[in-house]
C-alpha cells in the first residue's frame, strides 16, 4: 500500500509535468520512517518527460517532536478548559486569556474577560484596608520576579457581588513571552462555614465563661481538654499552666481515690457527683462540688461538669453543729 502511494505521487509528477513536494511515509526493519520529498520531472532534449528526478528528508523525529507539542497542548487546553478553577494568563495589558471556570466566578464571558485588569474584579480597598491597587501591583511584581504566591482576596463579579477567592501566581513563559498565570477559586462557602464555626465557638466560650462555677472538660484519659476562665482565677494557674494537667492533680493524696471512682463511673453509668477539696496553686484547700456528666463528641467520649464553691455552706454547716 505504502509503494502504491509512492508510485502514485510520481505518476502525478510526471503526468502533471510539475514539480511535486509530498510527505511520504515508509514502514521499514527500524519502524515507521516519514520522508518530506520534493519530486519534479525529467525532460529529454525536446522537452518531453522521460522519468522524475527527487529529494528526499527524512523527517520522522520532527513529526514526533510535533506530534508530542500538539498532545501536550491538547492535553493543557484540556485541563485548562475542564479545571475546578479559574484560570487566567495576563500581561502587562491585562488579561489574554482566561477559562470558562474564570469568567464565570467573574460574571462575564469570556470575550469580555480579555484586556481586563485585576482592578476591574477588586474592591477599593481588601478587608485589611489596604488599597487593593496597591497590593495587586507589588504581589504582581514578586510573582513577575519568579516568586509563587498564595493568597486570599476580596474579589468582585461584574454585578458588584463580592466574594472571597484564593488566588494562586506564577511566572510562566510562552512563545518567548512573560506572562503571569492566575489560578482561582471561590472560597466563598469555606470563608462562611468557617465564620460559622467562629461564631459558634465564641458564643459556646461565652456560655461556659458565664457559668457560676469552674467549668471543666476532661477526655477518657483523665486529661483536661477545656475550662473556662472562672477555673483559672479559682485555681491561680494560667491557661498556659492548665494544658496537660489531669484530673487528679487537682486533689490531694487522700482524696485522688475517691475521685477516680467517681471519674470512673462518669464513663461507665453516665453521670457522678462528688464533694471534695481541690487543692489550689498557693497550697490552700478549698471546698468543691463537682458535678460530671458523659458528652460525645466526633465520636469521642468526655466527663463534662461544673465544680461549685461551697466554702459558706460548710462554714454554716460548721456553725449549726456547734451551736447544737
Amino acid at each position: 500500500e505504502q509503494a502504491a502511494s509512492v508510485m502514485a505521487n510520481d505518476r502525478q509528477v510526471m503526468e502533471g509535468n510539475r514539480i511535486f513536494t509530498v510527505q511520504e511515509d515508509l514502514t521499514t526493519a527500524e519502524g515507521e520512517i516519514t520522508f518530506l520529498a520534493t519530486k519534479g520531472p525529467l525532460h529529454d532534449a525536446a522537452g518531453n518527460v522521460i522519468g522524475m528526478v527527487g529529494v528526499s528528508h527524512d523527517i520522522t523525529e520532527r513529526k514526533r517532536a510535533e506530534e508530542e507539542i500538539r498532545e501536550s497542548e491538547h492535553k493543557y487546553r484540556v485541563l485548562f478548559e475542564t479545571a475546578n478553577d479559574g484560570i487566567f494568563l495576563l500581561n502587562e495589558t491585562g488579561v489574554v486569556d482566561c477559562n470558562q471556570k474564570g469568567a464565570d466566578m467573574c460574571g462575564r464571558t469570556r470575550e469580555e474577560m480579555i484586556g481586563c485588569s485585576p482592578m476591574d474584579f477588586s474592591p477599593e480597598r481588601q478587608p485589611d484596608g489596604q488599597l487593593s491597587s496597591e497590593l495587586a501591583a507589588a504581589k504582581m511584581a514578586a510573582a513577575l520576579d519568579g516568586e509563587p504566591l498564595r493568597f486570599e482576596w476580596e474579589s468582585l463579579r461584574a454585578d458588584g457581588e463580592p466574594f472571597a477567592a484564593e488566588l494562586a501566581l506564577n511566572r510562566v513563559e510562552m512563545g518567548g513571552a512573560v506572562f503571569l498565570q492566575a489560578i482561582c477559586r471561590d472560597i466563598t462557602e469555606r470563608k462562611r462555614a468557617e465564620e460559622a464555626v467562629a461564631r459558634e465557638r465564641t458564643f459556646s466560650e461565652d456560655i461556659i465563661n458565664s457559668l457560676p462555677g469552674i467549668f471543666y472538660m476532661y477526655d477518657d484519659k483523665g486529661k483536661l481538654v477545656r475550662w473556662n476562665k472562672k477555673h483559672e482565677e479559682a485555681t491561680g494557674y494560667s491557661s498556659e499552666e492548665m494544658l496537660g494537667r489531669y484530673v487528679l492533680d487537682w486533689f490531694s493524696e487522700e482524696h485522688k481515690q475517691y475521685i477516680l471512682s467517681q471519674v470512673q463511673s462518669v464513663f461507665a453509668e453516665g453521670e457522678s457527683f462528688a464533694e471534695a477539696p481541690l487543692s489550689i496553686k498557693n497550697g490552700s484547700q478549698v471546698p468543691y462540688f463537682f458535678t460530671g456528666r458523659l458528652a460525645t463528641l466526633d465520636g469521642k467520649q468526655y466527663l463534662v461538669g461544673v465544680g461549685i464553691d461551697i466554702t459558706e455552706r460548710k462554714r454554716s454547716e460548721a456553725e449549726r453543729t456547734l451551736l447544737a
